[in-house]
């Protein structure tokens, strides 16, 4: 009865309060209308000044954050709601006196109102919008070669472990030409990137001659540091050093690859980095990595028998092989090349592809050398011989050897020279010999004597490749390369074919001597010095056969007279020169190509009309030219190749001139041509470029051609344009481009593909299409007859299309986007539907990337029956679409007993909060039971499965109740899976749940971590009365983060502790815990000491873990463990518990304890032999540093020889290192800084021998005020400052000057994580010596305040 009434009451309560609530919103009606049109009209005011700020950040080329874009996103939504609520629904209410309707009003508007002022909240923090944009990754291995290096695992590991050992600054690699040095340390390199070990890595080439400015300008690109004001190397290197410097002392961690030095290099003086990076180098000898200062070098040797077999059987192919008389000459071939992969590579490109007996036999008997180098020269030698019947294939790279090692040669230099020297004899057009330089290239670069640039139209030589091409030219062709000091002591100028000058010293030329044969002359300068005509005097009539002159950076006021003698000149290129009278340049009337791009010069001389003959222009870059007579282009009939960076009257620059793009009329020859023009109506009416082949043409708004799209030989770019203008002269151009970069183009309607018309989108294999309103399909099939649309396109990006609704509307023919790789969508609102066409129509089977951004309205990417299309898919990325409920839809009706993604490598699923499934099972119908209750479902099932993903990321899925279910059998489906990142999924209790632990898949796992989700263990067992042991066999990273009621990692193994005996880790090396606030003990008490669980643990972290009272209690062995860190633990006593055995932390070399403050001290003394520093602050109760002293230790002489540095800060009641009488030795310790430790009367009460301590660092804890103290020894020293402080405690109290005073100052520093910076950043200004405690301090404030932040 009692219950009864109580629950009458509470009833009866509860509908009085509802009710009241809803009489308060219907009074307050007027005042949360207005209060909402006020803070609508606040909103706007603040999407105004940020969208000003990120368009400013936008335009320097910074990214801005993701949460300011999610931020305008929603304000942008809120007040499209906000407004139609107002306009239409407040002034639709014209009945005044209906309380429902005007209740209902009110309440939707307070409701409204709350969202604002959260968005008004968050915008308040956006004190940084952006960020530079980082650089890309460093060019990595391959996978073909890197399958190769099995051998070289072992050998990787150590440096790897050097790489990671803070007491080593730099190694070597070194090994013979061609063992696969560089391939080495990019796969080293591609290890730390994925480890995250630095923050910044960044990889150059020195060779012999090195580039200071080149090297200079890639560090500034890797670190985002901004274009170089400085013109010399000495300004650069002080500048790059400054960055690099604050870099460090902000506890940025910076790896430098120096590849392929030679000789000893000041990096610091030469290039700009200082003392503190890593370094890594590679060098052809273990001298040069010594005498650079590296102790630890190792030596790359050939590879072994197998594989070198299974390096070359890649490269061949398997099939190639099989046959039994092959297989006996790849055997002897193999193992002719000795292992080195550069040999390898060179003699399996050659027989790639060529299944001829006779060639194999003819190519092994040539490689009958023994020894390593000889043999690298006899493949190379060979595959020279093979070129034979290509001869402009030889000479090409020949022509590659001229320029500078590890220089990136443009195909284009090796077309004009080419073309100049007469190699392609049987061809005369310009085009014909593009496609023949470019075929010849092609079959280099596939016998692997020329290296491809990725992204660019560019190739480069491996350096031994071009010393043996170099020997060749100087033995064959008459050859120097060289600078000109050493031109001036050659003695072979009468019968020199080519010169390749590099340097500032030009003035080498002896007007006596005769070049009676130079067909190429190569300068290249730094612009420095001017080549003056009383320089060059009478040279070039010295070299009257030239065919090819190529000048770069160099200034030329004017010309000499003895231009005029160069009568064969077919090729003259002036690339970034300072250029002054070059009118004599009308003269050489069997000129083919000029190119003057980039170089300063205000006019196009009217001579220049005389060139007749020529068939290609270059303006590309010439920003001062603002004069081009009409006469010159009228003069250039046989004119094909035309390259100009800007529209010929834009803007009206072109003042004295009366040329304009209706002049290229006359040069009706015309191949290739590179423009922008600002008007369409520039475009020339009426002319037909019938020939056109290749163009980059970009109307409009400008674009840059080097970003990524342009990449095609046919490519138009639009931008802020009305359709009617494209009527200018465009259309035939359209039709045979390749890519179409299109944006915000007034007048399109409905779908592009009917605006642009069938015969525009036949040939494109790129299209990206953004800001359109009016659009909403890519095409419309329904309003065009049956035919195949989009048959090439490859890449197919749509972004911020208010209307969009759809890519495909309708039913294309078999066949249309049948080439597509990669599709990105963003930004589309409207979207319903990613593909919805039947299995007939429109298949995607070469679809290898797809990623969805923004989309609101999808509901699922894509179908059962269409996600069969999907074999080839690599990468899938979904984000922020708030409606998705699942990947794949099977309600179409299909049923598959399972689907198998076979190429996914990556599959990132990021906030979607309504999905619940990647695919489902079926939709059974609801049980009474279910009615009004929100089940959470499984996100992946036994249906799906993923044999070859690598990356997993799900991140805040606020609708997932469980990732797999039981029969998804995760070592089966996702067997190579390597990274799993799991964050902010609310509902989730547990990660795997399994019925034996032979049915959790971790053979393959190195990186796990979960972030901020409510889960009771990682790992649940169904049967944990029978549950035995799991084991993470690979696993090297674990991060456990915010998870407030997690009990344990595996509930098989009880709730004592968060490890214990049942979870193996064998491979661990890094273990991050953080705001667990259930864990009570880390390792089970139980845990046996022989256990190998944690035998390779590195790094500790341990931050926010309120019940825990101790870390260790020695139990549990880390005979590996280097750092330790430990955070914000309020609730620890002691961080071992009782006395440890003996050598339980030989590798210790970071000890760093922060914001513990019931900890009395760190707990009973023991052996650290590695301990290099110790920092221990803002701990409020700590008394001293070690506690008892246990056996032979008490009373002891007690060394510590690694120890350099003890920071102790902030800690009010600490009195000394140690209450107990022990000598202490302390041979290598160089710093003690101390600060906010008033009670510290003195160090130590024993002995204490510390030969390189010099000086005690003070700081005060509230300004940046610094100084020293040193009284003889440590302890007089302390004794000092204890009476000193005392005697002026009266004065100093509250004093800014008080150096050993801080916490009593100011009682808010009690607080965890107050006065971080104050306290203990007080190395800034010390010398190189105390680098170690400096960014130790530095990375544990960046750490504090990184775990501070506000979820």
């Amino acid at each position: 009865m009692d219950i009864a009434m109580d629950t009458a009451n509470e009833f009866a309560k509860s509908a009085l309060g509802l009710v009241w609530q809803q009489l308060v919103d219907l009074f307050e009606y007027s005042s949360n209308i207005k209060d909402l049109e006020e803070r609508v009209e606040n909103i706007k005011n603040e999407r105004i000044v940020i969208q000003s700020r990120v368009t400013a950040a936008e335009r320097n080329g910074e990214r801005i954050f993701t949460h300011v874009i999610k931020w305008l996103d929603d304000s942008k939504s809120l007040l499209e709601e906000a407004e139609k609520f107002l306009n239409e629904e407040i002034k639709a209410d014209t009945h005044v006196w209906h309380l429902g309707s005007r209740y209902k009003l009110s309440a939707k508007a307070k409701q409204k109102i709350l969202v604002v002022e959260q968005l008004l909240g968050t915008c308040k923090t956006f004190n940084v919008i952006s960020e530079n944009v980082p650089p890309p990754p460093i060019e990595l291995a391959s996978d073909e070669t890197r399958s190769a290096f099995g051998s070289r695992k072992e050998i990787l590991a150590k440096i790897v472990d050097n790489l990671k050992d803070d007491r080593v600054p730099m190694i070597g690699i070194y090994g013979l030409a061609g063992v696969g040095k560089t391939t080495f340390v990019k796969q080293i390199g591609e290890r730390l990137q994925s480890e995250r070990l630095f923050d910044h890595i960044m990889i150059f080439t020195v060779s012999q001659t090195p580039d200071i400015l080149k090297i200079q300008d890639r560090i500034a690109e890797v670190i985002g540091a901004k274009t170089f004001d400085e013109k010399t190397t000495e300004g650069r290197a002080s500048r790059l050093h400054a960055i690099l410097n604050q870099m460090l002392k902000h506890g940025k961690k910076i790896l430098v690859i120096v590849d392929d030095i030679w000789e000893t290099l000041n990096l610091r003086e030469n290039i700009g980095i200082p003392v503190g990076c890593k370094f890594m180098l590679t060098s052809r000898q273990e001298g040069v990595c010594q005498q650079m200062g590296s102790q630890h070098n190792y030596m790359l040797r050939g590879l072994n028998d197998g594989e070198s077999w299974s390096l070359f059987e890649n490269i061949v192919g398997h099939n190639a092989v099989k046959h039994p008389h092959r297989h006996q000459i790849a055997v002897k071939t193999v193992k002719a090349c000795g292992g080195l992969p550069l040999a390898l590579n060179v003699i399996a490109s050659l027989l790639r592809n060529n299944n001829n007996i006779y060639c194999w036999q003819d190519a092994v008997a040539k490689l009958r050398w023994n020894d390593l180098a000889q043999n690298l020269t006899e493949s190379l030698k060979l595959s020279y011989e093979f070129l034979e019947k290509e001869s402009a294939a030889q000479e090409l790279l020949l022509l590659c050897s001229l320029f500078p090692e590890d220089y990136e040669i443009h195909i284009n230099d090796l077309l004009t020279w080419g073309l100049g020297l007469g190699l392609f004899r049987d061809v005369a057009s310009l085009d014909a010999s593009f496609v023949r330089v470019h075929a010849r290239v092609e079959y280099l670069k596939s016998s692997s004597l020329l290296l491809d640039v990725e992204g660019k139209n560019c190739v480069k030589m491996h350096d031994v490749v071009r010393e043996f091409t170099l020997k060749v030219a100087r033995e064959q062709h008459k050859t120097f390369v060289g600078t000109g000091e050493e031109l001036i002591s050659w003695k072979e100028s009468d019968t020199v074919n080519y010169i390749s000058l590099h340097g500032d010293n030009m003035n080498v030329f002896n007007d006596k001597l005769e070049y009676p044969n130079l067909k190429l002359l190569y300068l290249r300068g730094t612009l420095s010095r001017n080549l003056s005509s009383s320089i060059l005097g009478t040279v070039f009539g010295m070299m009257k056969m030239i065919t090819v002159l190529s000048f770069f950076k160099v200034t030329l006021n004017q010309l000499p007279p003895s231009f005029e003698h160069l009568k064969h000149l077919r090729t003259l290129t002036l690339v970034s020169c300072i250029l002054g009278d070059i009118r004599i340049i009308g003269e050489l009337r069997s000129l083919r190509i000029l190119n003057l791009s980039r170089s300063t010069l205000s006019e196009l001389p009217i001579e220049f009309e005389k060139l007749h003959n020529l068939l290609f222009l270059d303006l590309t870059g010439c920003l001062n030219l603002a004069i081009v007579p009409s006469r010159v282009l009228h003069g250039m009939r046989q004119l094909e190749g035309l390259h100009m960076s800007r529209d010929l009257v834009y803007g009206g620059i072109y003042k004295l001139g009366d040329a304009s793009l209706e002049h290229l009329r006359f040069c009706s020859q015309l191949v290739t041509l590179e423009v922008h023009i600002v008007d369409i109506k520039h475009w020339p009416k009426g002319v037909v470029f019938s020939k056109l082949r290749r163009f980059k043409i970009s109307v409009g708004s400008e674009f840059h051609f080097s970003e990524p799209y342009a990449c095609s030989s046919k490519l138009i770019l639009l931008k802020d344009l009305t359709r009617s203008s494209l009527e200018h002269g465009l259309n035939g151009l359209l039709k045979i481009a390749e890519e179409i970069i299109i944006e915000n183009v007034n007048g399109f309607q409905n779908d592009l593909y009917h605006n642009l018309d069938r015969a525009h989108v036949c040939n494109l294999k790129y299209l990206s299409i953004a800001r359109f309103e009016e659009i909403q399909y890519v095409v419309d099939t329904t309003e065009i007859d049956p035919c195949v649309v989009f048959p090439l396109l490859k890449i197919l990006k749509i972004n911020d299309l208010d209307n969009f609704y759809e890519i495909c509307h309708g039913k294309p023919l078999e066949g249309s986007f049948g080439k597509l790789e990669e599709l990105r969508v963003s930004n589309l609102p409207k979207l319903m539907n990613v593909w919805k066409s039947p299995i007939e129509y429109a298949l995607l089977p070469m679809l290898r990337v797809l990623n969805i951004e923004q989309c609101h309205r999808l509901k699922n990417i894509f179908t059962l029956s269409k996600s069969g299309d999907l074999s080839q898919l690599r990468h899938l990325e979904v984000c922020s679409c708030e409606a998705i409920e699942e990947i794949i839809d099977s309600e179409d009706g299909s049923r598959m007993l399972e689907f198998v993604f076979h190429e996914l490598h990556s599959l990132l699923l990021l906030s979607l909060p309504k999905l619940k499934t990647f695919m489902p099972i079926g939709r059974p119908s609801p049980t009474i039971a279910d009615v009004g209750t929100h089940i959470k479902g499984s996100l992946f099932d036994g249906k799906v499965a993923f044999p070859n993903l690598k990356d997993m990321h799900l991140k805040n899925l606020d609708s997932v109740g469980q990732i797999w279910t039981n029969s998804f059998r995760v070592g089966v489906t996702l067997p190579l899976l390597d990274k799993l990142e799991v964050e902010g999924l609310p509902n989730l209790m547990h990660v795997w749940s399994i019925d034996s632990p032979e049915s959790i898949p971790l053979s393959s796992l190195t990186r796990l971590t979960i972030e901020n989700c409510p889960i009771n263990e990682v790992v649940l067992a169904q049967e944990e009365d029978t549950a035995g042991s799991i084991e993470f066999l690979r696993l090297e990273y674990l991060r456990l983060d915010h998870l407030r009621n997690l009990k344990s990692f595996y509930a098989g193994q009880g709730n004592c502790a968060l490890f214990n005996e049942k979870v193996r880790l064998p491979a661990l090396k890094d273990l991050w815990v953080q705001e667990l606030y259930n864990i009570k003990v880390l390792w089970c008490p139980k845990h046996p000491v022989e256990s190998p669980t944690f035998h390779h643990l590195k790094i500790l972290r341990v931050h926010a873990l309120p019940k825990l009272e101790y870390l260790f209690d020695g139990k549990v062995s880390f005979p590996a463990l280097e750092h330790l860190y430990v955070d914000g633990m309020e609730g620890l006593r002691e961080i071992w518990q009782i006395p440890q055995p003996v050598g339980s932390f030989p590798q210790l070399r970071r000890l760093s304890v922060w914001n513990c403050h019931n900890l009395l001290n760190i707990g009973p003394f023991l052996q650290l032999p590695s301990l290099e520093l110790l920092s221990v602050i803002r701990c409020n109760n700590l008394e001293e540093i070690f506690g008892d002293p246990v056996g032979e230790l008490e009373h002891a002489n007690v060394a510590m020889p690694a120890l350099k540095d003890i920071v102790l800060c902030g800690n009010p009641v600490l009195k000394s290192f140690c209450h107990y009488k022990i000598d202490f030795e302390w041979p290598c310790l160089r710093l003690v800084k101390l600060t906010g430790c008033p009670k510290m009367k003195t160090f130590t009460y024993g002995n204490l021998t510390t030969p390189m301590l010099q000086e005690l660092r003070l700081a005060s804890v509230l300004s940046r005020d610094q100084r020293t103290m040193w009284n003889g020894d440590l302890n007089s020293t302390v004794r000092v400052l204890y009476s000193e402080n005392n005697n002026n405690h009266d004065h100093n109290t509250g004093s800014k000057r008080n150096y050993n005073d801080g916490i009593t100052m100011d009682e808010n520093n009690k607080d965890r994580g107050g006065g971080a910076n104050d306290d203990c950043d007080v190395g800034s200004n010390y010398d190189d010596n105390s680098n170690n405690a400096d960014d130790e301090e530095r990375n544990d404030d960046h750490h504090d305040k990184k775990r501070r932040r506000i979820r």
